[in-house]
């Protein structure tokens, strides 16, 4: 997903046109009545809104105060296509702050252009359109709310953002949800940083790269006392540039069953390699992830608190009297910090309370649960070791980094098999994580900072079996029962769904689910024992469920629980489709057929899989003594479909769909 590439070396595929030239101090043209009139963008019919440009240059400059300082100039057009493009009439800016070093935001110029009576009238954006909310302690949000959108206005916003943090550089992110007409970036770095470039997205970045030099003039203060002057100074640096510019840049649309979406978006991440002072001293800055690891676990709030136990000592004798070897030990640990902890739903990979304080007070975040039950569970005397892990909202990391973890989860060996574990969610169970953490790899970190990768998805089977009875009458009136059991992580999400729901509420829900007029007799089992699989059963009704043509009835005989619309929309799809975990997915339903009906056409049996025995569909359905039967299963044996199956898979999905919206006809004997 990433590829890391040197200033020279560009070779991959190019999805979308490059610009033969360059260019320099990029400035918009006036809002034209042309661009006012459009109503579609001709490269993609189906957006809601269009990019016509955006242009961005990051560069340097001395401050007298604060030394070097980052600006960077933003300058977008957007034209509004559609109701859906109004989203666009907000646009959002995140600023990072930490102690007095503070990113802000200047010279802010917004207009909205509208075409009224065949004139150009614009508004411009006034003080009152921009809000800003502190989203988190170290990021503020910057809104500006433009004025008079409606469909056909052209938004036209440029701002400049002035950071302290002189050795970060924003990521070029070249792809937008919207298509984008026009993108040009130019980023100038001087002499005295070095920074690699990563690719994300799997395009072809193709930059123009070249060597320039720049003058920056100053201020000083010479002399001291009375005879103190200002003087005027001048230094002539090396900048090293590069352009971006591209035509017609796609729309990044996203699609079900997909980790993170901006882990496949079109963007260009600059890392720091390194700095030279102007005395010519290089401090490399690069590190591998055995280095980030390292550093990780000498945090006082990672490494040191699996040291600290004599505070649950007592308890965990309790815990443990009359175990029976290392499994025992290790589900009543589990259970035992379940049940006492509560998590605050905050991230962490570190304990941010400390785990004694958060034990105490039994609450914390990811890091103070999970490395109080690592070293609960080492106590015990079992080979248990934390495990970093990048949640799916957080993304995959481009490059080594302190910041590409922000979650922690447990692992403990027994007898050859790793367990994962937990303890944030009451519903949890060893090796069934909560959706959020299953992202590709974590690394489990061992003592004195060694590590290893980790697969997170589970290779278990997760199922959903269901048996749905309906009796159909002659009116077309449906009623019967459904009942169903689910399994593993099928199971965590039917917990965490219904966990604070009631029993009427629940059913509520099944009725607008489904569309049924009602749903009564629900049932639930073992919704608070995460050892057994969930079951659930229920009662319903539901009027002219079925058509009648001319005294026939035409029924779809997966009724509610047929799958009517492909998933897969997209003419190519770049990114893996993610199903989270692998499952299997089995229906069996018996039909009650009216007195006095018979079967006249049943649809064909179906018996489809993917290659590499990645998938299977299977659809039977037979007659006898007035009822039909059918039984159809769905079974996806790998958590993650590389995307070249995608054709495969919407074809096999397609088949999918047409076989469950095929009817059957009864007629009357």
């Amino acid at each position: 997903m990433f590829q890391r590439v040197s200033q020279a070396g560009w070779i991959l595929a190019l999805f979308f046109s490059c610009s033969i030239s360059f260019a320099q101090d990029y400035e918009f043209k006036k809002v034209s009545k042309e661009e006012l009139s459009m109503s579609v963008y001709p490269q993609d019919t189906t957006a809601d809104a269009v990019y016509l440009h955006k242009s961005r240059n990051t560069y340097y400059e001395d401050d007298e105060v604060k030394g070097w300082v980052l600006y960077t100039d933003v300058h977008e057009r957007i034209k509004i296509l559609n109701k859906d493009g109004l989203d666009y009439a907000t646009r959002k800016i995140n600023l990072y702050q930490k102690g007095k070093l503070k990113e802000r935001i200047e010279s802010i110029k917004a207009y909205t252009y509208n075409l009224e009576d065949g004139k150009i009238r614009s508004e411009k954006l006034s003080k009152s359109g921009i809000f800003e909310n502190m989203e988190t302690e170290n990021r503020m949000e910057v809104s500006l709310t433009m004025p008079a959108v409606k469909v056909g206005s052209v938004l036209e916003i440029s701002y400049r953002v002035v950071s302290p943090y002189f050795t970060i550089i924003d990521d070029v992110v070249i792809q937008e949800d919207i298509p984008t007409a026009h993108h040009y970036t130019k980023i100038q770095i001087l002499e005295y940083f070095q920074f690699s470039r990563l690719i994300k997205g799997n395009f072809n970045a193709q930059p123009k790269d070249y060597t320039d030099t720049r003058r920056i003039d100053f201020t000083y203060e010479q002399g001291g006392g009375l005879t103190s002057t200002t003087k005027d100074g001048a230094a002539i640096f090396k900048e090293f540039i590069s352009e971006y510019e591209y035509m017609h840049v796609p729309a990044l649309k996203e699609e079900p069953y997909v980790d993170n979406i901006d882990n496949y978006r079109y963007t260009v991440v600059y890392e720091l390699s390194s700095t030279k002072s102007q005395s010519g001293v290089v401090k490399e800055y690069s590190k591998t992830w055995e280095d980030v690891v390292k550093t990780i676990y000498k945090y006082d709030g990672f490494g040191k608190q699996l040291e600290r136990t004599n505070f649950f000592k007592d308890d965990l004798a309790t815990v443990l009297e009359g175990s029976s070897g290392y499994m025992d030990r290790m589900n009543r640990i589990f259970d035992h910090v379940k049940s006492h902890m509560n998590w605050n739903k905050r991230y962490g990979m570190t304990a941010a309370s400390g785990i004694s304080r958060a034990y105490k007070d039994q609450t914390g975040n990811t890091g103070d649960i999970n490395l109080l039950l690592v070293a609960m569970l080492k106590e015990a005397g079992l080979n248990a070791n934390p495990v970093l892990v990048s949640t799916r909202s957080h993304g995959i990391p481009a490059y080594p980094t302190l910041d590409g973890f922000n979650y922690v989860i447990a692992a403990v060996e027994i007898d050859g098999q790793r367990y994962l574990l937990d303890a944030t969610e009451k519903m949890t169970a060893p090796n069934v994580l909560p959706s959020r953490v299953l992202n590709w790899n974590g690394t489990m970190v061992m003592e004195n900072g060694l590590s290893m990768k980790v697969d997170l998805y589970p290779n278990t089977i997760s199922q959903v079996s269901t048996m749905l009875t309906v009796n159909l009458d002659d009116f077309g009136d449906i009623n019967g029962n459904v009942r169903s059991n689910l399994t593993l992580l099928e199971a965590l999400d039917q917990r965490r769904s219904y966990e604070n729901e009631s029993i009427s509420k629940i059913e509520e829900e099944l009725m607008d689910d489904y569309n049924l007029d009602l749903v009564s007799e629900l049932e639930l089992k073992n919704l608070k024992d995460s050892s057994k699989p969930v079951s659930m059963s229920y009662d319903f009704e539901k009027e002219g469920a079925v058509e009648i043509i001319d005294g026939d009835i035409y029924l779809n005989p997966m009724f509610f629980l047929g799958m009517y619309e492909n998933p897969f929309k997209l003419d190519e799809r770049n990114y893996p489709i993610n199903f989270v975990h692998p499952y299997l997915h089995r229906k069996i339903i018996n039909i009650n057929l009216p007195e006095g009906y018979t079967v006249t056409s049943v649809p064909e049996a179906l018996n489809i899989s993917l290659p590499g025995g990645l998938g299977a569909y299977t659809f039977n359905i037979a007659q006898a003594d007035g009822k039909l039967n059918l039984v159809c299963s769905m079974t996806m044996k790998q958590a993650v479909v590389p995307a070249l199956y995608y054709e495969t898979l919407k074809e096999f999905y397609s088949q999918r769909v047409a076989k469950e919206s095929e009817k059957v006809v009864i007629s009357k004997s």
